[in-house]
């Protein structure tokens, strides 16, 4: 039993990390956004490099056909058909509503 106990906090920790780490990697996307605000900046490519760090870029062209900065961030965070979204990482119920 204290096996089981052990390995289901060793996974608790590993999951609130990974959401640790997705939130914290949007975050300083969202400021490098607030910061070249007023240049002239194509914005895709470094969401694009967002996905290829979460790891998610052939599962998120999957569902939509163009890299769009809100609906990418909702499919990090909320999304039901992204199995690494924060919500199903940190969510009991699995259930998460998109808040877009």
């Amino acid at each position: 039993m204290l096996s089981r106990v052990a390995d289901a906090l060793y996974w608790m920790a590993r999951y609130s990390e990974r959401t640790q780490t997705n939130a914290h990697i949007l975050q300083v996307q969202l400021l490098n956004m607030l910061e070249q605000s007023g240049q002239e900046h194509d914005y895709i490519d470094h969401w694009e490099a967002v996905l290829n760090i979460c790891a998610s870029k052939e599962e998120y062209l999957a569902h939509y056909t163009t890299i769009r900065v809100n609906p990418l961030i909702d499919y990090l965070l909320f999304s039901e058909k992204n199995g690494n979204a924060s919500c199903h990482i940190t969510c009991y119920s699995g259930k998460c509503t998109s808040y877009t």
